[in-house]
Order: C-alpha cells, then structure tokens, then sequence
C-alpha cells in the first residue's frame, strides 16, 4: 500500500494541485495509507473519501482489464457477480504462472492462508 500512496503523491504533484484544492479519493482498502498520508500532508479538511461509480468506475475497470490480458489472464466474463469464483481462477492462473505473483495485490492480511501467498510474504520480507 506504500506503493499505492507513492503514486497517488505522484499523481497529485503532475496534476499540479491547488492550495484550496479538495482531494477525493477511492474508499478502497488499496487506498487506506494513501488517504492517512494525504490527511497527514494536507490536513483532513481537504481530503475525502468517496464511492467510485459511473463512467469513472467503468474507465477503470477497462483498464485494469486490459492490464490483466496483456499479463496473459482471461478474467472471467461473470467475475463481478461470481467474485469468489473470480478469485480462484485467478489463483489458480497466479499457481500455473509463478513469475506473475509479484505482480498480484497481496496486501490483504486474509490472503496468508493460502499457501500461494505465504511464501511471496516470506519473500518479501527477507
């Protein structure tokens, strides 16, 4: 996730932010340090979460889509109805593709159960 503020900051400094400027940003988990770095940076009165939907939401899921084929997955068609199901086709792709893990979100604490993703935490740890 340090990763994710590091962008953000990046994002912002392109963008030229203004003084007055308010800063919203996604409610996603992918985004929690990000927004206590903004707050730390900007103070809380600026920053703000929000829920990402319509043509932004949709700009962004056909991107990260398209990411994810040129990595050479093919996501399921039902994927948002069928997340769980989702999930483990990725998986199962991650396991017969092992250099792609590096590549994969795995912030998530619940992700260490699976043996998968227990040794890229190991990894990059030492």
């Amino acid at each position: 996730m340090i990763q994710t503020s590091r962008l953000v900051f990046q994002l912002l400094e392109e963008f030229e932010l203004k003084a007055d400027e308010i800063v919203k940003i996604c409610r996603g988990s992918i985004f929690d340090q990000a927004f206590k770095d903004l707050e730390k940076k900007f103070g809380n009165a600026r920053i703000h979460k929000v829920k990402v939907a319509g043509e932004p939401q949709r700009l962004t899921e056909t991107a990260y889509l398209d990411e994810i084929r040129n990595l050479g997955y093919e996501p399921l068609n039902e994927r948002e109805e069928k997340r769980a199901k989702s999930f483990f086709h990725m998986m199962r792709w991650l396991k017969k593709n092992p250099d792609k893990i590096k590549l994969a979100k795995t912030g998530w604490p619940r992700l260490s159960k699976y043996r998968l993703f227990r040794s890229t935490s190991k990894r990059a740890l030492t």
